[in-house]
């Protein structure tokens, strides 16, 4: 099985702000696809339609997560983490991004999201986004997620 999750012990440094969200505290998301019976090329193409799509949304930035840079001298791009995605966000957002992510799992039969968000700079929260759920229990998991994020960021 392609796109096995890790946990990736690093935070991501994103830091493009805007005026519209300089007075505001981002959240560092890490998303992290998994394709069941896929091979590394369908779980590009899946992870670049996600990162494509969530560039749709008002958010800091979206990109893929590197692992350090390409060699001097080649011609290959700095190599990325397959099914990773880096995003930044306001809290103005963030329950509409774990909407979206849950509704795009759902598009195709087979995939699997993990989020890793980062509440503070010592401090994450990593989730695996549930399968089918009822508007209400989407509902109830959001504010659920919501409430846990905005606690741990109050300590």
């Amino acid at each position: 099985m392609v796109g096995t999750f890790a946990t990736i012990t690093r935070t991501t440094e994103l830091g493009r702000q805007t005026m519209s969200a300089s007075n505001e505290q981002l959240f560092n998301l890490e998303v992290f696809i998994g394709v069941e019976d896929g091979d590394k090329q369908e779980l590009q193409e899946t992870t670049l339609q996600l990162l494509d799509e969530l560039r749709y949304f008002d958010i800091e930035s979206a990109d893929l997560i590197a692992i350090g840079q390409a060699p001097q001298g080649s011609k290959v791009v700095d190599p990325v983490i397959l099914g990773a995605i880096a995003v930044a966000v306001g809290p103005m957002v963030l329950t509409k991004i774990l909407e979206f992510i849950h509704i795009w799992s759902l598009r195709r039969e087979g995939r699997r999201i993990k989020i890793k968000i980062q509440t503070d700079a010592s401090t994450s929260l990593e989730i695996d986004v549930p399968g089918v759920m009822s508007p209400v229990e989407v509902k109830n998991w959001i504010d659920t997620l919501s409430k846990t994020i905005n606690t741990k960021r109050q300590r």
